[in-house]
């Protein structure tokens, strides 16, 4: 299809460059394979650890290498992000020398070494218009494909999801709902990636439009429409806004430059039908509004039971008590479909921390069809008692079937001290039983103040590259806590792991990204316009959520990040040699 649409868009001219034949075909591996990483290791060599995709870029820079030696074709080297590149990556070594975790800075200096590779590939490889669409192509059909299998995964079809969890078993669930990570780590990791695609995709369209290919203009609509839902079943909130808005900031340069048009109106009717998508779907997801609000996750799933202040049963028979459930939440109770809300409880012995159970999951009790927030139902609960006679307590909660208990939401549990009595039917079982873990997240702001900790404490080369995430616990005085949390700022990051000297420098190397393409899309021929507009809001939806998440650790979108800024600068240098030849 990459094939078809790129003959239909730039006509059947053969490749200009000598730097074609295999540096070209390697970047466009690298842009369409980059989604597709195992979670787990492909090979091992000794300490490091090496993924499918880490090795299939390696192979790719490697060809790269290769064609433009044996081509003797000239290196471009020389760009305005060049310098500030050189100086970060230095930053960012002499920093892992005195990080806490060295390997983990290594190791993160090392992407970022591969990444710039990456820019260096691409500004090489691409020296045409033609190239130039090529590479645009392939992000696009690969941003295509992980929506749809992120479409598919929020339906939650079982070929699709049985394919993903091969690559990455982790599911994600939030307000009951799952959020989307099609093929990749996570599914803000997803969005991130969807968002540099939708750029490139804005710029596919309008070439298809400048063309008039009417089948390739209706091909790439629905990619972007596509890709635009796949960011939706992320439940990203800055995914939605930021592809709004880059879909702003195209139709802009696209008024400013040529006015009004066939273009403005198919870029308008994107918009329309984007707005229209998500308004259908946070019809259907509620938890896609609660989380467009901005509300805490806590506070969407709350409940108030209010039970006997005691009770005494005999050993292993069903008894129904009458309980009082109040929704505290911010979410309605929908008791039917395939994961209906109940009333539950776990067995505790007398003087349980309440960590564990003695009996977990008990039986459930059916609620009203539906319970709306701050709405009180009136029940009988069912209650089967311990077989051994005993002080218990007995610890009534909520579950969302098939997805979470209330407990690991946050909600407190109604516990009642129980006395069971008569003879000992049976064994309690082996031990006692976790009960479902309540996950200790971390607002932005406090994880932002910490990052202004580090940054003081150590204000020239930070901590070291990615040692946020195992030494943020200790200004938390926290003894354990969980080691994927980064800063949640790409921003906070650098300078926290990085120091001054990374940070200012990666403000610098963040300002040139987007300043020469930026003036090359103001004064280029209107030819160049979507391809260097489409590239521009793509680097600028990184930059911008930069300030909400953390994308430089993880392989395909600091791969996909690096190749759009190679992009922009290879079109930069097509516009100069153009106009040269003029």
């Amino acid at each position: 299809m990459i094939i078809w649409l790129e003959m239909n868009l730039v006509g059947r001219a053969r490749f200009a460059g000598a730097a074609g034949r295999l540096a070209y075909p390697a970047v466009l591996m690298i842009a369409v394979c980059a989604p597709f990483e195992t979670k787990g290791p492909f090979l091992r060599l000794g300490n490091l650890n090496v993924t499918n995709v880490e090795l299939l870029v390696g192979a790719a820079l490697v060809l790269a290498a290769g064609d433009l030696f044996l081509s003797r074709t000239r290196l471009r080297w020389r760009t305005a992000v060049t310098l500030p590149v050189v100086l970060l990556l230095a930053f960012m070594t002499l920093s892992a020398f005195q990080a806490y975790d060295r390997g983990e800075a290594f190791r993160h200096v090392g992407r970022f070494g591969a990444g710039s590779l990456v820019f260096l590939a691409v500004l090489n490889a691409v020296r045409t218009r033609r190239q130039a669409v090529g590479v645009a192509l392939a992000a696009t059909a690969s941003g295509t494909l992980v929506g749809l299998l992120a479409i598919l995964e929020r339906a939650n079809v079982p070929v699709v999801t049985g394919f993903l969890e091969s690559l990455n078993p982790d599911r994600f669930v939030v307000g009951g709902s799952i959020r989307a990570s099609s093929t990749l780590l996570y599914p803000t990791v997803t969005s991130m990636y969807l968002e540099l695609c939708f750029g490139l995709g804005l710029a596919v369209l309008l070439l298809s439009l400048d063309r008039r290919r009417a089948v390739a203009s209706a091909l790439a609509f629905f990619s972007l429409l596509i890709m635009f839902q796949g960011i939706v079943s992320t439940m990203t909130r800055s995914g939605v806004v930021l592809a709004f808005g880059m879909l702003a900031l195209v139709t802009c340069c696209v008024v400013y430059r040529r006015g009004l048009g066939r273009s403005t109106y198919a870029l308008g009717a994107l918009a329309a039908a984007g707005v229209c998508l998500f308004i259908a779907t946070g019809g259907r997801e509620p938890a896609l509004w609660l989380r467009s609000s901005g509300a805490e996750q806590a506070d969407w799933y709350r409940a108030g039971v209010k039970a006997p202040k005691s009770v005494e049963l005999e050993t292993g028979r069903l008894y129904e008590l009458e309980i009082e459930v109040r929704n505290l939440g911010s979410q309605t109770w929908d008791s039917g479909g395939g994961f209906p809300f109940r009333l539950s409880y776990h067995w505790l012995t007398e003087c349980s921390d309440r960590r564990s159970a003695v009996i977990l999951d008990g039986l459930r009790t059916a609620l009203p069809e539906k319970v709306a927030p701050q709405q009180t139902v009136r029940v009988r609960a069912k209650v089967q008692s311990p077989p051994q006679p005993g002080r218990y307590q007995l610890a009534f909660d909520v579950v969302h079937e098939k997805r979470f208990w209330f407990g690991a939401q946050g909600s407190p549990l109604t516990v009642v001290p129980a006395t069971v009595r008569g003879s000992a039917l049976a064994k309690l079982g082996a031990g006692k039983q976790a009960l479902p873990k309540s996950e200790v997240s971390f607002d932005r702001l406090t994880l932002w103040r910490i990052g202004g900790q580090m940054l003081l404490e150590h204000p020239v080369l930070g901590i070291g590259p990615d040692n946020f995430r195992v030494t943020y616990g200790r200004h938390l005085s926290l003894s354990q806590w969980d080691t994927r949390v980064n800063s949640n700022n790409t921003y906070v990051e650098l300078f926290a792991c990085t120091g001054l000297l990374g940070g200012l420098t990666f403000l610098w190397l963040a300002w040139q990204t987007i300043a020469s393409p930026g003036r090359a899309l103001g004064s280029s021929p209107t030819a160049d316009l979507p391809l260097l507009a489409g590239a521009t809001a793509s680097v600028l939806a990184f930059l911008g959520h930069g300030f909400t998440d953390y994308f430089l650790g993880f392989t395909p979108t600091y791969v996909m990040i690096w190749l759009t800024m190679g992009l922009g600068f290879a079109l930069v240098n097509i516009v100069r040699d153009t106009e040269g030849c003029e």
